[in-house]
């Protein structure tokens, strides 16, 4: 059966306007858009990310720690011990991302 893929369209995304104090999940997930795959032979086409596949999981779970870690610190501008904690938590945030983009490389 063929399928012409240019005639294919990109799912309409409504404008949105936050009415209450919040933090919707789904906001965070802006990178996940329709039509983007990433082949075996390092092809990329347009879109990224939907429909959802493992690597998207992961990256979904990986935002959802990042959140929770970023709620729990919060520095206290005053107190030094308090921004170093936070300058070593960012370090230690940016060690864990680059261990994770270089795992991702390797697996393709």
């Amino acid at each position: 059966m063929f399928r012409e893929s240019s005639a294919q369209t990109i799912p309409w995304e409504p404008p949105y306007v936050l009415m209450e104090e919040g933090d919707p999940e789904i906001l965070k997930l802006d990178f996940l858009k329709w039509g983007n795959k990433l082949y075996e032979d390092m092809l990329l086409v347009s879109g990224s990310g939907l429909p959802a596949g493992m690597h998207e999981v992961e990256l979904i779970e990986r935002a959802r720690m990042k959140a929770a870690w970023e709620k729990n610190m919060k520095p206290n501008a005053n107190d030094p011990s308090s921004l170093k904690q936070f300058r070593d938590y960012l370090e230690a945030l940016e060690r864990d991302e680059w261990a994770f983009r270089e795992q991702s490389i390797h697996k393709w």
